[in-house]
C-alpha cells in the first residue's frame, strides 16, 4: 500500500530532465544491526512511486508486503513483521522512483541493510535466455535456495532472488558466500513458486558458487537525520557503506557467470481448448495435446455412418470434421479422448449471409491458392493448388496447361493428382523451362466441394524464374566430438526465423542449399538428443534440459547469382549468448 499527499509544484522554468537524487536516508544505506521496522529515504525533490507493486523487489522476501508511503520529499518503507535475524536485505526499487514534476526515473536504486553485524558481500550473476530462440528473457526471477532439494522451487519461496533486465542479465547481490541451488521462473501468479503448468522455468543441474562482489572497501557513514521523528537507534555507529565507485569497479570478481536456458515443460494433461463450427460444415476441435483416441459423441442428433470427412494437422492436436449432411440447426457433442470425457460442446448452425444486406444468399465458390511467389514461379518445383474445402467431384480432363510460344498458346501434357486423402491439395507435375509464360485453365464446374459448391472459370498465369535468379549457400558443419553418435538438425531460416529447409546429420559434413532466393538467412542447429527429428523441451523433475540449439554468429546475405561458400559452422566455437 502506498500513501501520499497532493503536492502542487510551481509552474514555468526550464525543462527538468534530471532524475531525483538521494540526499540521505535513515538508516544509512548499507547499515548493519538493523532492528527497526521502518526505512526512510530523503530526496532533493518531491517524488512519487509508479507501478511499485511490479517494480520493487525485496530479497529475502518478507512474509507480508510492506507499506510504502510518501512524506514530503521522502519515501518510507514500513515492514509489517519482524525481519529475519543475521541476514542482509536488498530493496531494489527498479524504475518505481520518479520525480513529481517531470516523471524523470531514478533507475535501479538499491537500499541494502543487515540485521547482523555485517553486510554480506557475495553475489551470483548470470543470464537467462529462451532455450529455443536464445533470446534474452526480461523480468523473470532468478531464485536461489540453500537447500539442494528438487522439490523446493515447488514448495518454498527462494532465500534470495533478483529480476532480469532487458538483456536477460541478473545480479543476486549482498548474499552470504557459499553454494546455492539456482532456479529461474516466469511467475504467472506472483507467488514465487513453480506451481502452474504454463510457467516457464530454467535450472542448473549442479549447485552454483557465489563470488565476492568487491574487495573490502568500506567507509563509515555517520550521516544523521535532523528533525525526524523516527528513532535513530544505537546502530548508527556500526553502519557501513560501500564507496560509490567501488560497487562496479574492476575489483568485481566475475569468474562464475551462469547461463540458464528457459523452457516451458510439456503439459501432459489433455484439454479441449476450443470447439467451433464455421460455414455450417466445418467443425473444428483444438486440443492442448495430440489426441490419442478421439471420439465425438452426438447427444441431440443421430448421424449416419458416413457423416464426416476427417482432417488432422501434422501435430494431431487440431481435428477438423467436414460435415456431409447436417441434420439439425444445433449440435451438442460430447468430446472424449483416450476414454476420458473432456468437455461437451454446444454449437449452432447459422444461416448463410446475404449479399449487401439483401435477401439473396451468398453462393460460395471453389477457389484455389497456389505456391507461385510474387517474383515468379520456382521452375524446379511442382505446381501446388490448395483448396480451402475438400473436393468431392472433379474432372481432371477439363484442365489445360498452356505455354506462350511466340504469340501462340501451346497446350501441354502434364500429370496431376491429389496429395492428401481429403482432396484439398493438388499437385501438377511438368518439366518447366526457365523464363517461360505458362497459363493453367480450370473451366467452370471442374471441381465440386463438400458443400456442393463449384468453381467458376479459373485462369492462373505465371512465369518461371531463371537459374540466375537464385543464389546458393554452402556451409561446413563441424559437430562436437562425442563417444556416441548424436543426431543434429541443421535449419536454414529466413530473417523472421521461419524454417525453410531442414537437414538431419549425424557427422560433420558440408551442406549445400540450392535455389536460394535473394534475402537474409540464418543458420540454426538443434542437438536432437532423442533422435525424434524435432526440438524437445525439458523436464525439471526428471533433470532433463531442453535440447541445445546453436545459431551461426551472423546472418547470411544472398543475392541473385551469388554462391556463398565455405561458411564455417563449428559448434565447438559457437558460444551461446
Amino acid at each position: 500500500m502506498v500513501k501520499c499527499a497532493i503536492i502542487v509544484p510551481p509552474s514555468g522554468g526550464a525543462v527538468d530532465v534530471t532524475p531525483p537524487i538521494v540526499k540521505e536516508s535513515f538508516p544509512p544505506n548499507y547499515s548493519s544491526f538493523f532492528k527497526d521496522n521502518k526505512i526512510r529515504i530523503f530526496f532533493n525533490e518531491y517524488v512519487q512511486l509508479k507501478d511499485y507493486t511490479n517494480q520493487i523487489t525485496i530479497s529475502p522476501i518478507p512474509e507480508n508486503d510492506p507499506d510504502y508511503s510518501l512524506k514530503g520529499k521522502s519515501i518510507q518503507v514500513e515492514f509489517k513483521e519482524k525481519l529475519k535475524d543475521s541476514i542482509t536485505y536488498t530493496i531494489n526499487f527498479g524504475n518505481s522512483i520518479v520525480d513529481y514534476t517531470a516523471g524523470n526515473i531514478f533507475s535501479d536504486y538499491k537500499f541494502v541493510f543487515s540485521t547482523s553485524n555485517h553486510i554480506d558481500t557475495s553475489e551470483i550473476r548470470g543470464k537467462i535466455v529462451d532455450a529455443f530462440t536464445l533470446k534474452p528473457i526480461e523480468k523473470c526471477f532468478a531464485m536461489i535456495y540453500k537447500l539442494n532439494v528438487d522439490s523446493i522451487p515447488i514448495k518454498e519461496k527462494p532465500l534470495y532472488f533478483a529480476k532480469t533486465d532487458k538483456s536477460g542479465l541478473f545480479e543476486i547481490s549482498n548474499i552470504r558466500n557459499g553454494k546455492y541451488k539456482i532456479f529461474a521462473l516466469i511467475d504467472a501468479n506472483s507467488n514465487y513458486l513453480y506451481d502452474l503448468p504454463n510457467e516457464s522455468i530454467a535450472f542448473i543441474d549442479t549447485l552454483v558458487v557465489s563470488n565476492f562482489m568487491i574487495k573490502q572497501k568500506f567507509i563509515i557513514d555517520t550521516t544523521q537525520l535532523k528533525n525526524d521523528s523516527i528513532s535513530k537507534g544505537n546502530y548508527i555507529k556500526d553502519s557501513i557503506k560501500f564507496k560509490q565507485d567501488s560497487l562496479f569497479a574492476d575489483s568485481i570478481n566475475r569468474r562464475n557467470t551462469y547461463k540458464l536456458f528457459m523452457f516451458q515443460e510439456k503439459d501432459t494433461v489433455q484439454q479441449l481448448l476450443k470447439a467451433s463450427l464455421s460455414d455450417n460444415i466445418k467443425l473444428t476441435f483444438i486440443f492442448k495435446q495430440s489426441v490419442k483416441n478421439l471420439q465425438i459423441n452426438p447427444l441431440n442428433v443421430k448421424f449416419d455412418s458416413l457423416w464426416k470427412i476427417e482432417e488432422r494437422n501434422p501435430t494431431n492436436d487440431t481435428i477438423i470434421y467436414w460435415l456431409l449432411n447436417p441434420k439439425s440447426d444445433s449440435l451438442i457433442l460430447q468430446v472424449v479422448d483416450a476414454g476420458k470425457i473432456l468437455d461437451t460442446a454446444e454449437l449452432r448452425i447459422t444461416k448463410q449471409k446475404s449479399i449487401l444486406g439483401k435477401g439473396t444468399p451468398v453462393i460460395p465458390k471453389v477457389t484455389f491458392k497456389t505456391n507461385i511467389g510474387s517474383g515468379g514461379f520456382d521452375y524446379y518445383k511442382s505446381l501446388i493448388l490448395y483448396s480451402p474445402t475438400p473436393i468431392m467431384q472433379y474432372d481432371f480432363s477439363q484442365i489445360k496447361l498452356m505455354v506462350k510460344k511466340d504469340s501462340i498458346q501451346d497446350t501441354l501434357k502434364f500429370a496431376i493428382h491429389f496429395l492428401d486423402t481429403i482432396n484439398k491439395k493438388l499437385q501438377i507435375d511438368y518439366k518447366w523451362l526457365e523464363s517461360k509464360d505458362y497459363t493453367l485453365l480450370i473451366p467452370k464446374g471442374t471441381f465440386y466441394d463438400v458443400n456442393k459448391n463449384k468453381n467458376d472459370t479459373i485462369l492462373i498465369p505465371f512465369k518461371t524464374k531463371t537459374f540466375n535468379d537464385y543464389g546458393t549457400i554452402q556451409i561446413n558443419v563441424t559437430l562436437p566430438d562425442t563417444l556416441e553418435k548424436v543426431n543434429y538438425i541443421v535449419q536454414l531460416m529466413n530473417d523472421k526465423e521461419n524454417v525453410l529447409i531442414e537437414r538431419p546429420i549425424i557427422q560433420s559434413q558440408k551442406i549445400k542449399f540450392d535455389f536460394v532466393n535473394p534475402g537474409k538467412y540464418l543458420i540454426k542447429v538443434i542437438r536432437d538428443s532423442n533422435g525424434n527429428g524435432k526440438w524437445d523441451t525439458g523436464n525439471y523433475m526428471k533433470k532433463i534440459q531442453a535440447e541445445k540449439v546453436y545459431y551461426y554468429h551472423t546472418s547470411i546475405i544472398v543475392k541473385a547469382g551469388w554462391d556463398i561458400t565455405d561458411q564455417e559452422v563449428d559448434l565447438n566455437k559457437i558460444a551461446n549468448p
